[in-house]
This record gives C-alpha cells, sequence and structure tokens, in this order.
C-alpha cells in the first residue's frame, strides 16, 4: 500500500527501455562485479551519445574576433619552439 506522505515520481519516457537493455547485458555477460559493469556500460552508452550528438551539430562558422587569440597563442607556442 502506498503512503499518502511518499513524494511522487516521474518515470522518465526511456528509463524503461534503458533499463531492459542493461539488464539483457548483464544477463549475457553475468558479470562478477556488476557494480563495475554498470559503470562500464553506462559510461560507454553517455560516450556514444555525446559522439552523436557532435556529430549532428551544425558547423558554426567563428568570426576573426573569436579565432584570434587562439590564432596568437599558437604562433607564440610554435615560435618559442622554434627558438
Amino acid at each position: 500500500m502506498a503512503s499518502v506522505y511518499q513524494k511522487q515520481f516521474t518515470i522518465p519516457q526511456d528509463f524503461p527501455m534503458l533499463l531492459k537493455n542493461f539488464t539483457r547485458e548483464v544477463l549475457r555477460s553475468q558479470p562478477e562485479d556488476i557494480y563495475a559493469f554498470g559503470a562500464s556500460y553506462f559510461s560507454e552508452l553517455a560516450a556514444d551519445q555525446v559522439k552523436e550528438r557532435a556529430e549532428n551539430a551544425p558547423l558554426r562558422t567563428a568570426t576573426l574576433a573569436e579565432m584570434q587569440p587562439y590564432l596568437l597563442e599558437l604562433f607564440l607556442q610554435v615560435r618559442a619552439e622554434t627558438l
């Protein structure tokens, strides 16, 4: 029986599928250390999502004012290395 004082949580739309996929991989791999396996699994999943978002992000052209400090720093580094 649920308590009337219990905080209500909303479940993110993708959570059931995420949990199902993780459970399937745990059952398939039978890891000895489920915590390390979970950390690795979710780290790889997050890295894949970051990569996917970066690949789908529109390219933006930087202005000369935005590039000038960066180019100056590169020039000074190369100059210092050649002296």
